[in-house]
């Protein structure tokens, strides 16, 4: 069997139980330092990242690599909180056990999983031609 075109990773913040509101959102400087580190280890490991959207209790990302996806996602977390850490934020627990993964196998698949995420009104990257709209980038 082929490997997948990508993957849509979902890094949800931590809530208590289901259905309960996160104990942990991310503030506007927080939704840009957790895109932040999405970018880097995305370049620091070789990953091509097409998309991402961070919003006050989760992120979406849609990458393209050969690393399952569980050892990518735990990645992006652990760079995330690496980074947070160090903008001061001392939260206990910011993450969910687990996130969410989707195989993207279709290049139709990929094309509507970057759409989705960059749909948010949080921080956003969209790989290709980008322009400015006020606060955040948009795909021109």
């Amino acid at each position: 069997m082929p490997d997948p075109l990508a993957y849509l990773l979902t890094l949800r913040c931590h809530k208590p139980v289901a259905g309960a509101p996160p104990t942990y959102s991310l503030g506007e400087v927080h939704r840009d330092a957790v895109l932040e580190s999405i970018r880097r280890v995305c370049r620091h490991r070789g990953w091509a990242l097409r998309a991402a959207g961070v919003l006050r209790d989760h992120a979406g990302v849609v990458v393209a690599t050969e690393e399952a996806p569980a050892i990518v996602l735990q990645a992006f977390q652990n760079y995330a909180s690496r980074l947070l850490e160090y903008k001061s934020d001392r939260a206990e627990r910011r993450w969910a056990a687990s996130g969410s993964t989707l195989y993207l196998w279709r290049p139709e698949d990929v094309a509507a999983a970057v759409r989705h995420v960059t749909a948010g009104d949080g921080a956003i990257y969209r790989e290709g031609p980008v322009k400015r709209l006020g606060k955040w980038a948009a795909v021109a």
